[in-house]
């Protein structure tokens, strides 16, 4: 199993007497979001049984609430309204971090499989591998290392988010099977409940905004490839997987809300690998670079959010023009 260094120190660490900890994750939190949240706070508590731990909700998507209630996690939930926070923060599963949620003051821990991006803010201990598939792998690797106990629900948390960040094992090496086999414990019971966990038929809501998306969708040809653009109110992560689904390279899908911009990005795994394009690389950065905001993610799959309310058409052509710089380069 993969492991990373100075998880000496952190343990040590995290022995410490916090008045207070603070766990950070991203909208629509997924289940390797949740996953990791319930691990972190299973393994703060085993070091610290007193501290007090809060949650960070801004929203959880269908799957992520699932494994949350799933869980029957006992922690206390704050939303943004009610920052700055002011004690240990740790970002989990999350490149980014909205300056105006925290004190400069506070220790900043973070844990993470993203794309590294520069933060404004000294960081404790950096945990940020690429070389995981998920958060969960990344904590799943500290109980494995510190001979930590697990319980069941723990360990489905744990594996439901190693499941879904890596599409049933699609993408995964043998460190990650590694993961599964100690989470599991030659009990398949827990493997098979888990993946239950993540079979569900989608939210009407969730369906109509595909199909709504898929209405709206506008067919850009860059370098014989096919973008395909539209825009929704809601689950634009979703409607980017379906437009991926429907055949297209590369997927761009804006949701304008009434004080948010959120603006998902999916690529074929054939369009990274002819192109050697990362939209976590090469089309993030400039977005939060030219218009504020915060985002991440991988080579073919990203987020980007801005608190501000930005013109669809700006946007979409600031992207789409964005794609043919980085595409004409390696012509």
């Amino acid at each position: 199993m993969r492991l990373l260094p100075n998880l000496d120190s952190l343990t040590k660490y995290l022995q410490q007497n916090f008045d207070d900890i603070f766990l950070i994750i991203h909208p629509q939190a997924d289940p390797d979001a949740i996953g990791a949240v319930i691990g972190i706070n299973a393994l703060i508590r085993y070091y610290n049984p007193k501290v007090k731990i809060f949650l960070l909700k801004n929203s959880f998507n269908h799957l992520g609430e699932r494994i949350f209630h799933e869980s029957e996690l006992k922690i206390d939930l704050i939303f943004e309204n009610e920052t700055p926070l002011q004690g240990l923060i740790i970002l989990l599963d999350t490149p980014q971090i909205i300056p105006e949620t925290i004190d400069p003051k506070n220790k900043l821990i973070i844990i993470d499989h993203h794309i590294k991006q520069d933060l404004l803010f000294p960081i404790e201990f950096d945990f940020r591998a690429e070389s995981f598939y998920s958060t969960t792998e990344i904590i799943t690797s500290i109980f494995y290392h510190d001979k930590i106990p697990l319980n069941a629900s723990v360990r489905k948390a744990l594996l439901a988010g190693l499941l879904f960040d890596t599409q049933r094992f699609l993408h995964a090496d043998s460190n990650v099977f590694h993961a599964v086999m100690f989470l599991i414990q030659e009990n398949f019971k827990i493997y098979q409940e888990t993946l239950n966990l993540l079979l569900f038929d989608r939210e009407f809501s969730e369906k109509r905004a595909c199909i709504r998306g898929a209405q709206r969708m506008k067919l850009v040809k860059i370098s014989n490839f096919d973008f395909l653009f539209t825009h929704v109110s809601s689950f634009e992560a979703a409607v980017a997987r379906a437009l991926l689904r429907l055949g297209g390279d590369v997927a761009i899908v804006i949701s304008i809300r009434k004080y948010e911009t959120r603006i998902s990005l999916r690529a074929s795994s054939q369009f990274i690998l002819e192109t050697g394009i990362s939209l976590g690389k090469d089309i993030i950065p400039v977005l939060v670079s030219d218009y504020g905001g915060i985002g991440g993610g991988h080579d073919g799959a990203a987020g980007y959010n801005n608190k501000k309310k930005l013109g669809i058409n700006e946007v979409k052509t600031k992207i789409i023009n964005l794609f043919k710089e980085v595409c004409t380069t390696i012509e």
